[in-house]
């Protein structure tokens, strides 16, 4: 209040008087003001997947952070002291800056100023009209819609079903790499493929070949996928369409399909992966995201108000039940 009112600190009495004058209805009048208010300038970044409102952010820095964090290093600071904004290099769109679509910066905004295009609606309306009728799902996304919901994962197959599919599939998007592949690292995703090529060039890195047949939408933790295939949901979006339901009315239901991997792979304690290598049996998978997958930038809020290991915790121990449940290695 004393900084938009006068502009320099005030005494604790003043405040306390004016708080009171204000919960009272009682008009007030500032007789000295120093300085006038300044408008912090700023604009919309935004192309056809992500945009940022300079407007709505308060130069927290945890978007700068993360992005630093994982090495894209597309967002930084501009200007000085009041004009300080956050910006993409040269206030470009997302798609000419470098940008991985990660969505990190998206799920760690607590302004809401960078979001990401949401699909929820468009997919809702085509199967009504009977044009989507399958869902290719990863396991993780699974897994942590559970958490956040607190439904069993059964029931989270069962609510799918619910909002319109008539098939869903179990999909690990590693199931067509032939993990005994020597001489290369596995990029979990097109942003981790683009992480690893800028951090280390001479690496051979190869990126999943997801084959989903068209028309299926596939339901996926990263929100890169959505600059590939034609219809893609994130977890977050996946969580939106759930809220519609009753979870009351969900009962146990298994998958229709579950597409394996190749190869067996040894248990990793996903709190170990902290944007690393995750070591395979035979071959390391990159992952960019700070706790995996499991934590990736379009996995879904969670509704428990606990810390970011303990999340992450409960939804390993759930990654561990889908894997047991529906035998995905």
């Amino acid at each position: 209040v004393d900084y938009y009112v006068r502009g320099c600190p005030a005494q604790p009495s003043e405040v306390i008087e004016l708080i009171k004058k204000i919960a009272a209805g009682l008009k007030w009048i500032v007789s000295e003001k120093r300085f006038s208010y300044v408008e912090r300038g700023g604009r919309v970044i935004e192309d056809e997947l992500m945009k940022f409102d300079q407007l709505k952010c308060f130069v927290c820095g945890r978007c700068v952070e993360i992005c630093s964090k994982i090495g894209a290093k597309v967002l930084n600071y501009v200007n000085r002291g009041i004009e300080t904004l956050v910006s993409t290099p040269y206030g470009e769109p997302f798609r000419k800056s470098g940008c991985v679509y990660c969505g990190l910066c998206a799920a760690y905004c607590p302004a809401g100023a960078i979001t990401y295009s949401l699909d929820v609606d468009k997919v809702l309306t085509e199967i009504r009209r009977g044009h989507v009728f399958e869902a290719y799902v990863e396991p993780e996304v699974i897994a942590s819609l559970s958490e956040a919901e607190g439904l069993d994962p059964l029931k989270v197959i069962c609510g799918l079903k619910a909002i319109g599919f008539k098939r869903v599939t179990v999909y690990d998007p590693l199931a067509d790499i032939d993990l005994r592949t020597e001489g290369v690292i596995v990029a979990r995703s097109l942003a981790e493929k683009k992480i690893l090529q800028a951090l280390a060039p001479g690496v051979k890195a190869i990126e999943p070949k997801l084959n989903v047949p068209p028309g299926v939408v596939y339901i996926t933790q990263c929100l890169s996928w959505k600059r590939v295939l034609p219809k893609v949901l994130t977890a977050r979006e996946a969580q939106i369409a759930l809220k519609k339901l009753n979870y009351d009315t969900l009962t146990d239901e298994y998958p229709d399909y579950v597409v394996l991997r190749q190869s067996e792979v040894t248990k990793v304690d996903p709190l170990a992966v902290h944007a690393g290598f995750r070591n395979e049996k035979s071959l390391p998978v990159f992952e960019v995201c700070p706790g995996g997958c499991l934590m990736g930038g379009g996995q879904p809020l969670s509704s428990n108000k606990k810390r970011f290991s303990a999340i992450l915790q409960e939804r390993a121990t759930k990654l561990s039940d889908v894997r047991r449940m529906f035998k995905v290695c």
